[in-house]
């Protein structure tokens, strides 16, 4: 309406000024004729029309701007409630980490440069030491876990193991069996454990339990029990081996009712209470304890755990002091899987010997973290959150791309708006970068975690080493020769260990045998051979000089080979026959089917004498004995002076 009033004050201004000055000024010389006047009007149209399209663009920037905004203002809050997700993702992520870490790390004091194995070590190696709280390693130095902090009586020599649970705890009101579990956190890891039992020569735990018509047995069905190492559930309170609840007052016939086996089996309304004491170390440390049917009030039930305490040293199974298996060597402190020697009977003998397994230890897969479900819950939970996070982005790369048509249809004239816009553009672009890199790191910190979760402790290499490189993983340090393992036996090798990869100089096979092999037998007495025609027997002996490996028979006359390897025999046969003359032929024959080598002779005046050898590669478990045949009846061989003898040895051991 003001622009229709502005255009028709304008015609009738300019008509006014027109006009009037025409009829009434004789003066002028020129009168506006009527096309003039409409050309004025089509030239004022124009200008209408364009001021019109100027309002409508002034109208349609101004909108732009708005929605502009808008939108700006929109991916800004999207873009801090993403960041909000990713602050709270990364903060429950550390929580946990830190809160599994804190479970498994002892006290902050400062550890020993070398610990010693138990508290019975550490009496042994400074007896002016005071009872207290200790550092200690008893599966090794520099193998294994970490050391741990133990509680160290010096008056006894043992050591105390600390848990969550050796104040008293109420079990509270629970209707089924075993309705109450508790799990026990040892301020130890279970390897450590182990191997502080397979050191101390006595290990032992208590258990107590308070109750009020509470029973640890209903109905001949057991309400309560505890559970060992391995996962084994144990009804038994004493450590035996019953089947039903059993607590101390049983073994010392003090329970409240002598036909029980338990004080809290008499549902007694005034407190009673049961004791355990578990001594079998191979079942130690407990590490759950279940209670059940404790009603509603006034049943009630306490229970108190003691610690696991270990004592003594655990010898040597050798009564000179001698190793006699890797178990040996590792409680003496060998802490680096290799080659030794042992002593096995009579011999001394060379093992591979794996130390990165506490002996009795099972291989399982531990957390180093979290646990396997708490692992997976926050996988599903950074799964979930990543699947918003690729919704948002997309929402954010849409956005940018909605922006950046858009400003490209804008004018490109107006460079402050531009420059404005594209900084936020760069700012939006930058947040998105921020944001992606915080999901890059979430998703490695997860791997890494799962690689931590899956690793097992210990050495990684178990087997035999093959060259100077497996030598240097085991831990070996130091150069000088080292037997390896070869195709078929043992080679030996010069590791230089001063460079980076060792250097390897291979010397040759070493004549390593894990026992000898060998034996010597004789006749003294006159054999008889039964039978008409074609007559043969396996050649029996009665006196045996050797027998090492305890392979021959001499009564049955048979060979059993005790380990595989190439083998040589040695038959000598001589006998005076009464009778008649005849031949005679003898036969060394392989697992009583095939004949592997044979001899044939004829009297001389009466008097056989016949020799044989031969060389065989043989397998354990296989069978080899000598065969008399005579192909013209039997009849009594007498032997001169025992010169029927029979001997064989391993010549060469195939070790693999």
């Amino acid at each position: 309406m003001a622009i229709r009033f502005f255009c028709v004050f304008f015609i009738c201004g300019a008509v006014h000024a027109d006009f009037p000055s025409a009829f009434t000024t004789q003066e002028r010389e020129v009168i506006p004729t009527t096309e003039d006047v409409h050309t004025q009007l089509v030239k004022l149209r124009e200008d209408v029309r364009l001021l019109k399209e100027s309002y409508r663009q002034i109208a349609v920037d101004a909108t732009a701007q708005t929605q502009q905004r808008d939108e700006i203002g929109k991916h800004e809050i999207e873009i801090q409630a993403l960041k909000k997700i990713v602050a709270r993702l990364e903060e429950r992520l550390e929580t946990l980490q830190a809160e599994k870490i804190e479970q498994a790390k002892p006290p902050k004091v400062s550890s020993p440069t070398v610990a010693a194995r138990s508290c019975e070590e550490l009496r042994h190696s400074n007896e002016s030491v005071q009872s207290g709280m200790y550092w200690i390693d008893p599966d090794g130095h520099a193998a294994g876990d970490a050391p741990i902090y133990v509680a160290c009586n010096m008056t006894t020599g043992s050591t105390s193991i600390l848990h969550d649970s050796e104040g008293p705890i109420d079990v509270g009101q629970c209707w089924d069996a075993g309705c109450y579990s508790r799990s026990i956190q040892y301020n130890a890891t279970m390897r450590q454990m182990m191997a502080l039992s397979e050191l101390s020569s006595t290990c032992k735990q208590s258990i107590q339990y308070d109750c009020k018509i509470a029973p640890m047995e209903f109905n001949g069905e057991p309400q309560s029990w505890w559970t060992d190492r391995y996962g084994v559930r144990h009804n038994d309170f004493t450590g035996g081996n019953s089947s039903q609840s059993k607590c101390q007052c049983a073994l010392d016939n003090s329970c409240l009712d002598r036909k029980l086996q338990c004080n809290c089996n008499a549902l007694s309304p005034i407190e009673a209470t049961d004791t355990g004491l578990i001594m079998d170390k191979s079942f130690l440390p407990i590490t759950r304890l279940n209670f059940g049917r404790i009603l509603a009030l006034p049943s009630s039930g306490r229970h108190i755990l003691g610690r696991l305490e270990c004592s003594g040293l655990q010898l040597i199974s050798s009564l000179n002091q001698l190793p006699t298996s890797c178990q040996d060597l590792w409680r003496t402190g060998h802490t680096i899987s290799g080659f030794y020697s042992v002593q096995r009977s009579e011999e001394i003998e060379t093992v591979f010997c794996d130390m990165t397994q506490v002996p009795g230890e099972r291989k399982v897969h531990a957390s180093d973290f979290v646990s396997t479900e708490q692992f997976n819950l926050i996988t599903q939970r950074l799964d979930k959150a990543d699947e918003r996070i690729q919704r948002q982005a997309m929402r954010i790369r849409n956005s940018v791309v909605r922006l950046n048509l858009f400003l490209g249809r804008q004018n490109r004239t107006n460079n402050l708006q531009i420059r404005k816009l594209e900084s936020i553009d760069e700012k939006l672009a930058k947040d998105l970068k921020e944001l992606f890199n915080g999901h890059q790191k979430q998703t490695d910190e997860i791997a890494e975690l799962k690689r931590k979760s899956d690793r097992l402790p210990g050495k990684t290499l178990t087997r035999m080493p093959a060259n100077c490189q497996d030598l240097k993983t085991m831990g070996h340090a130091l150069s000088g020769i080292y037997p390896v393992r070869g195709d078929d036996n043992i080679d030996m090798v010069y590791c230089n260990m001063t460079l980076g990869a060792p250097r390897e100089t291979w010397i040759g096979k070493a004549d390593v045998a894990s026992s000898l092999v060998y034996f010597y037998v004789l006749r003294k007495s006159p054999f008889y051979l039964e039978g008409r025609g074609s007559v043969q027997s396996i050649l029996p002996f009665e006196i045996t000089r050797s027998n090492q490996g305890g392979g021959m028979d001499a009564k049955k006359g048979v060979f059993t080979v005790p380990k595989s390897g190439t083998y040589v025999f040695r038959f000598s046969f001589g006998a005076i026959k009464r009778e008649k003359p005849q031949h005679v032929s003898v036969t060394l024959v392989l697992n009583d089917v095939e004949d592997v080598a044979s001899i044939f002779g004829s009297d001389h005046q009466g008097f056989f004498s016949l020799s044989l050898q031969s060389i065989l590669n043989l397998r354990r478990k296989d069978k080899i004995h000598l065969v008399l045949q005579s192909a013209s009846g039997g009849g009594n061989y007498d032997d001169i002076d025992m010169t029927t003898h029979f001997s064989g040895f391993l010549l060469d051991e195939q070790l693999f």
